[in-house]
């Protein structure tokens, strides 16, 4: 069963999607889940795909990622719980929220940064059944995006105009 959810990024935001959902294996896992790499420039403000409650929070001093695993351990992130019990994931994000916030769907939660393990910049992004299905790699779940055409972002997709 798919989840719907908003994009992550702000309309007219480009972005193209490097890794997804039912493509090749991430830079440092064997598998994808159902989680997508979308390429965009650092320092793009990332949205919540939907409302909840900040359920942790990660911002090292200095964003130092690099294209090498020994980078894992420095990533950014936001995980937001919903009211259904779903985590959303947001990797390579400096946070603007702090852990326990209530947040809107469509508010801005942070913005990309050059933390973990990326050999572009990237927002990763992913949904988690629940809270111990953090970090499995088959705890993610499938997702529509309500503003792509059909719903799907695969793997090679480019966007460049308003969604």
């Amino acid at each position: 069963m798919f989840k719907r959810v908003s994009l992550p990024l702000s309309s007219g935001t480009p972005f193209a999607v490097r890794q997804g959902a039912f493509g090749a294996p991430g830079e440092v896992t064997s598998s994808n889940g159902y989680a997508w790499s979308l390429e965009v420039p650092l320092g793009t403000q990332v949205y919540a795909a939907e409302g909840g409650v900040v359920l942790a929070t990660a911002s090292k001093a200095k964003a130092d990622g690099g294209c090498n695993a020994k980078a894992a351990d420095r990533d950014h992130y936001v995980r937001i719980e919903h009211e259904d019990r779903t985590v959303a994931e947001y990797r390579h994000v400096r946070p603007l929220v702090a852990k326990g916030a209530h947040v809107r769907r469509g508010e801005p939660i942070g913005a990309t940064d050059r933390s973990g393990v990326q050999c572009y910049p990237h927002l990763r992004f992913e949904v988690f059944a629940t809270r111990a299905a953090i970090g499995e790699s088959d705890g993610s779940i499938p997702l529509y995006f309500d503003q792509i055409p059909g719903g799907l972002l695969r793997e090679g997709f480019k966007f460049t105009d308003r969604f």
